[in-house]
This record gives C-alpha cells, sequence and structure tokens, in this order.
C-alpha cells in the first residue's frame, strides 16, 4: 500500500491542514473527495475569485471604464452612417434610433450586466468560463487522471434539481455527441472573440486615423494605412506595463470622451428636436422594420456595431469584477451612449444640408469644440482596441489552464488584482496579425462586415451557455429560462442574419480565423488526452515496478547477503543500517499495520533481502550516496513521479535520500516563507500489491528516506534560481524536528509512532470526556510516553544523520525529458481513420515541442542537473 502522510510544514496551517490521513482516505472516491484530498495535502490553487469594496471598487471600476468600454463607446462615430446611405426620415431615423436605445437596453444592460455576468466561474468570464463551469457541475469533459489539481464537482443531488434540468443533464452525461457539440460551441465562443481581438484594433485605430480627412482631406490611403500601423504598434508595446496601469492611464480619456458626447447630446436635444426622445417608446423600432422590410432588416447590419464590444463586458470580467463592471457600465457608460445618440439623431433631424449622417460625430458636436472633439475622438478610438486585447488574453489563460493550448508564457501585471494578465506570445502575434488586415483591407467598410459577425455569433452562443447554466446550475424553472431564452436568442438571431449577409463582403475572414483557431484547440486537446491515455497505462506506484524479495526468489533474481555498512558499497540493494533496523520484524514474518516499528521489537537479521526492480531478472537496486531531487510536474503525493520511476528502471539505482519535489503555483502574487513549503513522508510497503493495495500483511518500506516536497509559490516569485537545493534541505530539516517535537503520544497497544509524525491533526468534533483512569494506569502511560518521546528523539537523529550524509556526498536535480511519437497501428476504427488520427497526432507533437520548456531556460545550477529521457508512444 503507498500512501503519503504529512509530516510536517515550514510554517502556518490556517490554509493547508497537515494532518496524516487514515489509509481509507489516502486514495479519494470521487472528483469532490479528490478536490478536499488535494487541500489537505496541499496541492491545490486557492481561491481565485477576488471581491472589492469601498474605494479600490471605484478604482476597479474607474480601471474598467478605460478598459473595456472605449470599443463600444466609439461606436458613436459611424452607427448612423453606416446604417443609412441617404437623409433618413424622421420616421426612419426614430425608429433607428429606438433599435439603438433597446439594443442596448436589452442585450448590453439586461441580458450581459445583470444576468450573464452572475455565471462566473471562479471570477472568470467568457463563453470558455461558462464551459468549464458546467463541466463542474455536470460530468461532461475528461481530465488528467495522474493530476491532483482537478475541478471541484459540485454535482447536484436529483432531488435538488427540476425536473427538466434533471432530464437535460442525464442526457448530456449520456450523449458523446452532445458533450462534443457544447465543447465546439465553447471553443467557437472563445475562437470568434480571439478574432475579434485581431480585427478590433485594425478596425478602430484605422477608422481613428481615417477621421483624420475631416481636417485634411488630401490625406492619402497609404499615409493612412502607415500611421495606422504605427500606432498599433506602439499600442501593443505598452501591453507588458499590465491592464491596470493601461486601465488607469486609458480611463481618462474614455470618461471624458463619453461625459462629452452625454453633454453634446443634451445640447442638441434642447436646441433642435426633443421629439426624438419618443423613440424610447419600442413602437418605434417595430414600425421601423414592418414598414421598412428587406431595406429596415439590411440596415441592422449598420446597427449592430452600436454594441459592438458587449462581449468584452464578460470577457474581461476576471480583470475587474462583476460588481466593478456593473458600477462602471450602469453609473456612467450606459446614460451618457443614450443620450449622445439620442442627441445625434436630434441634430439629423433638423439637419439642413442633410450630409450629418455620414459623419455624426462631428457635425453634431456644440460649435466651437470641434479641435477638441476631433483630438478626444482619436484618443478614445486608438484606446477603444484595449478592451478586445485584454479579452484574448484573459481567454486564453483560461483555456490553457483546461489543456485546450499549450502552456505558454504568462505574465502577471499586478499583485494587488490577481487576474490581470499579460501573453507576451499572443500579444505579439495579435501585433502581427492587425498590421496584415490594416495593410491588406485598408479601409473600415470591409472591416466592419467581418466585425460584426464576431459580435452577434458571440452573443448567440452566450445566449445559448448561460441557458444552461439556469437550468442546471442555477436550478431556475424552465418556465422562466425558456421564454427569457427565445427572447434574447430571437434578438441575437435577428442581428446575426442581417450580419450574415455581409460574409462575402469581408465577414468571410472572421469565420476563416476562428474555425484556425479553433481547430488548433481541439488538435492540442485531442494530443493531450492521447497523452494522458498513454500515461494512465504507465504504472506509478512504487509495488508496481519494487519489490523487496530474497536473493533467490520466484524471479530468478540474486541473492544478496552482504551486510557492509560502508556508504560507498552499492551492495547494500538500498538498505542503510537504520534501514535494516526498521525493516526486519518479529520471526521473520511480514510486519503488519498496527505493529511497533522500532529496533527493540526488530531483532531477526534482514540480510539477504533486497529491493528489487520487478523484471525477469529481479535487479538488485543499489544505492548512490547523495541526495536526489527528482521533479515532479504532477504533484500527486500518491504516485511516483516518470522522472523517479525512468530512473530507477534504467540504472537500477537510487539516491540514498530522495526528495519528489513539484512546484505549486498559487493565485497570489507571493507565499510567506513559513508558508511554502509542504513537505511529507513517502511510504510504500513491501506487503501492498503491484497495484498499490494491500492483502493485510506490510513488510519494511520500498522506498526508505523518501519524501514529498511542495513548494507552493506565488505568480511574482521566481522559484528556480540557483539556491533552490539549499531551501529544500532546510524545509526538510525543518520539518522533521518540527513533526518529531510535536508528535504526540501513542496509548499502549498500539502502533508505534512512524518516523515522522503529524504536524498537526484537524480538529475533531468534541466528545463526552471519558472517566478518569486509576493512578496506575496513569503513571504507565506517563512512562510510555516519555518511552515514546526518547523514540521519536531518536528517529529523528537518524533521519538527519541520514540527510546530513546524504547532502554532503553530492545533490543532484534529476528531470524527466518525455518524448513521445505516434503508434502507427493506431486504435483499430479502420486506415482512414488511422491516417487523420496520426495527422493529428503529428500536429500535437510538433507544436508541443516548440512550445514546451527547455532544461537550458531553467536558472537552477546546470552541473547538479540530470535529464533522463524516455519515449512513450500515443
Amino acid at each position: 500500500m503507498q500512501s503519503s502522510s504529512i509530516i510536517g510544514t515550514t510554517g502556518h496551517h490556517d490554509s493547508i491542514q497537515a494532518a496524516g490521513l487514515s489509509e481509507k482516505s489516502r486514495q479519494p472516491a470521487d472528483d469532490e473527495e479528490k478536490g478536499k484530498w488535494a487541500a489537505d495535502q496541499g496541492h491545490r490553487h486557492e481561491s481565485r475569485k477576488q471581491t472589492y469594496s469601498g474605494l479600490v471598487l471605484l478604482w476597479v471600476s474607474f480601471q474598467a471604464t478605460g478598459v473595456i468600454y472605449g470599443d463600444i463607446g466609439t461606436s458613436l462615430l459611424y452607427v448612423f452612417s453606416s446604417t443609412f446611405e441617404t437623409q433618413p426620415s424622421w420616421d426612419d431615423l426614430v425608429g433607428a434610433l429606438s433599435i439603438i436605445i433597446w439594443s442596448l437596453t436589452m442585450i448590453v444592460t439586461v441580458k450581459y450586466a445583470l444576468i450573464v455576468l452572475r455565471a462566473d466561474d471562479d471570477g472568470q468570464g467568457g463563453t470558455f468560463a461558462l464551459y468549464t463551469l458546467l463541466s463542474r457541475y455536470i460530468r461532461i469533459t475528461r481530465q488528467d487522471p495522474h493530476a491532483v489539481e482537478m475541478p471541484g464537482m459540485r454535482r447536484y443531488s436529483s432531488g435538488d434539481m427540476q425536473p427538466a434540468g434533471r432530464g437535460l443533464r442525464t442526457f448530456l452525461e449520456s450523449s458523446l455527441g452532445a458533450q462534443l457539440a457544447l465543447k465546439v460551441v465553447g471553443l467557437a465562443g472563445v475562437s470568434l472573440t480571439v478574432a475579434d481581438g485581431v480585427l478590433g484594433p485594425a478596425q478602430s485605430v484605422l477608422g481613428a486615423v481615417q477621421g483624420l480627412k475631416v481636417v485634411d482631406p488630401t490625406l492619402s490611403t497609404p499615409v493612412i494605412v502607415g500611421v495606422s500601423c504605427a500606432i498599433l504598434a506602439a499600442l501593443f508595446c505598452l501591453q507588458p506595463f499590465g491592464t491596470s496601469k493601461l486601465g488607469t492611464g486609458f480611463a481618462p480619456v474614455v470618461t471624458v470622451w463619453l461625459l462629452f458626447n452625454l453633454c453634446s447630446g443634451l445640447y442638441n436635444i434642447v436646441m433642435y428636436d426633443y421629439t426624438v426622445l419618443r423613440a424610447f417608446s419600442p413602437y418605434f423600432a417595430f414600425s421601423y422594420l414592418m414598414r421598412n422590410g428587406n431595406a429596415g432588416w439590411q440596415s441592422l447590419g449598420g446597427l449592430v456595431l452600436a454594441f459592438t464590444g458587449v462581449e468584452s463586458l464578460f470577457a474581461d470580467m476576471g480583470a475587474f469584477s462583476k460588481r466593478a463592471i456593473q458600477i462602471s457600465w450602469l453609473g456612467l457608460v450606459y446614460p451618457c451612449l443614450l443620450m449622445a445618440y439620442v442627441g445625434q439623431a436630434a441634430y439629423i433631424s433638423q439637419d439642413a444640408s442633410q450630409t450629418a449622417f455620414t459623419n455624426p460625430f462631428f457635425f453634431t458636436i456644440p460649435p466651437g469644440t470641434f479641435y477638441f472633439g476631433m483630438v478626444i475622438a482619436v484618443l478614445a478610438s486608438i484606446v477603444a482596441s484595449q478592451a478586445l486585447i485584454t479579452s484574448t488574453f484573459q481567454l486564453l489563460g483560461q483555456v490553457m489552464r483546461m489543456s485546450y493550448f499549450p502552456r505558454i508564457r504568462v505574465v502577471h501585471t499586478s499583485n494587488r488584482f490577481h487576474d490581470q494578465i499579460y501573453i507576451p506570445v499572443a500579444n505579439w502575434l495579435l501585433l502581427l496579425g492587425t498590421v496584415v488586415l490594416t495593410i491588406v483591407y485598408n479601409n473600415t467598410t470591409s472591416l466592419g462586415d467581418a466585425y460584426g459577425v464576431c459580435v452577434t455569433m458571440v452573443t448567440l452562443i452566450t445566449t445559448f451557455m448561460v441557458s444552461l447554466v439556469a437550468l442546471l446550475i442555477w436550478r431556475l424553472t424552465p418556465w422562466l429560462v425558456v421564454p427569457l431564452f427565445f427572447v434574447f436568442a430571437s434578438l441575437d438571431g435577428i442581428f446575426l442574419s442581417a450580419v450574415l449577409a455581409k460574409v462575402p463582403d469581408g465577414g468571410w475572414f472572421t469565420i476563416v480565423l476562428a474555425v484556425i483557431l479553433s481547430s488548433v484547440f481541439v488538435v492540442w486537446r485531442y494530443g493531450k488526452e492521447a497523452q494522458w491515455t498513454a500515461e494512465a497505462a504507465e504504472p506509478l506506484t512504487a509495488p508496481s515496478i519494487l519489490k523487496f524479495s530474497a536473493g533467490a526468489d520466484e524471479d530468478g533474481g540474486d541473492g544478496d547477503n552482504d551486510n557492509d555498512d560502508n556508504e560507498e558499497d552499492s551492495s547494500n540493494s538500498g538498505s542503510s543500517q537504520r534501514q535494516r533496523q526498521q525493516q526486519q520484524s518479529k520471526g521473520g514474518r511480514p510486519r503488519r499495520r498496527g505493529e511497533a516499528t522500532g529496533s527493540e521489537s526488530q531483532a531477526t537479521d534482514a540480510a539477504g533481502f533486497a529491493v528489487r526492480l520487478r523484471t525477469a531478472g529481479a535487479t538488485p537496486v543499489s544505492t548512490v550516496p547523495g541526495l536526489g531531487i527528482f521533479f515532479d510536474k504532477v504533484g500527486n503525493p500518491a504516485q511516483l513521479p516518470h522522472s523517479f520511476t525512468h530512473f530507477v528502471r534504467k540504472f537500477a539505482a537510487r539516491p540514498s535520500v530522495i526528495v519528489f519535489f513539484h512546484m505549486r503555483a498559487l493565485h497570489v502574487p507571493t507565499v510567506p516563507a513559513q508558508d511554502r513549503f509542504v513537505v511529507s513522508r513517502f511510504e510504500s510497503w513491501a506487503g501492498a500489491d503491484a497495484k498499490g493495495g494491500s492483502g493485510g500483511a506490510w513488510g519494511p518500506s520500498l522506498l526508505p528516506d523518501a519524501y514529498v516536497v511542495v513548494l507552493r509559490h506565488g505568480y511574482a516569485e521566481d522559484v528556480l534560481r540557483p539556491g533552490l537545493a539549499r531551501d529544500v534541505i532546510a524545509a526538510l530539516q525543518l520539518a522533521i524536528m518540527t513533526a518529531s517535537a510535536t508528535a504526540p503520544a501513542t496509548p499502549a497497544g498500539g502502533a508505534a509512532p512512524p518516523l515522522l509524525t503529524p504536524l498537526s491533526q484537524p480538529s475533531q468534533p468534541s466528545q463526552p470526556s471519558p472517566p478518569p483512569p486509576p493512578p496506575a494506569v496513569v503513571g504507565a502511560r506517563a512512562a510510555e510516553a516519555e518511552s515514546m518521546a526518547r523514540e521519536l528523539e531518536r528517529q529523528e537523529d537518524l533521519a538527519l544523520a541520514e540527510l546530513q550524509k546524504a547532502c554532503r556526498a553530492q545533490t543532484v536535480f534529476v528531470l524527466g525529458k518525455e518524448a513521445m511519437r505516434v503508434n502507427k497501428e493506431g486504435a483499430g476504427r479502420g486506415r482512414a481513420w488511422n491516417v487523420v488520427r496520426r495527422g493529428l497526432l503529428e500536429v500535437f507533437l510538433w507544436i508541443r515541442d516548440n512550445t514546451r520548456t527547455k532544461l537550458a531556460d531553467l536558472d537552477i545550477d546546470v552541473d547538479k542537473v540530470i535529464e533522463v529521457g524516455f519515449v512513450k508512444e500515443i
């Protein structure tokens, strides 16, 4: 049986309980128990969701204004010009205005600000966050079977759900086709938003520079394109400063822009035509569509630009929070936009020149403010790109965490706001894409056709996914969810049908780009699942690769009867003097769980027994003096890392002291030094079977002097540095001394304490106090406790001496380098599928080889690093 008892940490236990686990609870029974088990062991991220209040909330709301609303706010520049080709009648103008008002009200305010923002996944937003949220409550996705950190399942019992929701959950969990469709829909939302991240900056910056033609009509297209590319390059070069700094810097620009348009709108309403306020009645919207028929339907392709950028409200939620976005939208942006559009309509309705609709912003601003308006319009258009750039970073971070994209470098740009990230590779690829688009399209009309397709598809996908969340997670009645779904889906569908007509004119680019991105996500996920399948077939428990037996055993292995204690002699087959003392049990029989392990009760000579490989030759495993730190990328304390299993198989040797080392990144900037290391004793008894089970007999440990060390670090900390080995050794020494100093006494007749005992125990419910024992019993227990204390102190001295001796010999880091190749035989679905499968896996391996961390990138002592290579077929 393989187990891992927590023996101590270097710090407090408010966030992680260092508690010993009973044998029954070593392995979690389900996903929910696995999450609790991981938390007890210190192997799970802390809560991701941040909440703000007071002045901090207002500050975050101010930042959100600068990042999120530049896109939707600058739509004021071109909505009416994109909708009408000639001067509209009063009825048509008010009808279009009514559609704008109710689109901002129903789609942005009611649907997104009040409903969609509630469907966050631990503070994260976006369509993929909706998919991961659903995967927590229904079994629709597969996880790495070796990983400890898994999204905790929160599955409701059937009796707690509405009948419709219960039936829908059963269908989704039983239908592979439905699960695949749901996954594709979630990934399509991500791909479309990332495509927006390429289109949006090109559209907004190119539009801003084209606006300078108002001042100088002689500006040529090459000059406009060149200036636009230079501004785009500068904008993307600013991204490493982080969302918080950019938001604080951009927020004054967007705020002044919105307030300026608010004042302009109020001025125009008072001075020109207040009757356009009748557009707040939805009657005029329906009348406009019915009166104009097909022409009215086609004009929706221009009116949809009034809420482009709405997807950023949800996708950027992780960087700001729900309340910050709601405050900034409802308190500032929404009323400013409404009054601005109403004011533009008021001026256009009374425009004698009948040209104001062609450039609604510059024609409708108050007299004497033209140059100020031009400057603030150009600045606002430039910063409008930030919303989609930030959305791209947030969504790529989500898909990487769920293994749909390779783990590329992610930089957390703020120590205070934990979810604000910057991805360098994505940033420079976005810059390349936007510059290419600007050069190729060189005008905002064609880009606008492509842009509208992204927005409407994402809003429709969001409506569908949030409806599932309402039924399955919020457990609302279908009588409420279904009508609302049809209302919002109808709105989204009408706009989508109008913009799809523009696909041949430029909208095709969005679809092609989204398909390419989705293909990358699908290929990577398919390859990862193939990798998980191959890794799951490899045994990772100590009894599956090692055994404790005599020299002449059933496998034909040679005996080993050397009792020499010389640490340089490898014939001791993995047993130091202390280990040989502790491996013996009374009468030569295997020790059973609960029996004493002290040297006084283990007098039988165990010479001739050795730890051997489970191979045909039963090769003895020799001991190499020194400390071996084996990197463990998974961090499952119940399993051996690949680096160790392949090391011991290839060399039939092990270091005298072993550390299975895992780095656990927490979602905080820094971790206090006293809470950084979690140390546990790796135990594996020879009496366990090869699968890790137990038949009741417990022999000596297969891996004496083996420890599990988890380094918990924040995203702002650099832990791979030359002094890492020294830190690990210090944590081991402190854990050994702390554990033995605080170990509880063992009652008579019970098992003796292990070498290292839990530093603290989980709290237990209060029980009635038992009656006091007789004085004779009290004295006997006191004597036994004193004996146990002396034994623990002796074992501490032995453990520290063994560690110090190993450190004096040598300290090495052992890394596993996993190479993969495609199994040409396949799974037997036919020759055609095998060709497709091999193609997908070859692409996966190519991406993997070009994105994985190289040994040269690790900032540790190079002369102390050993890389163990191995090949796995997928």
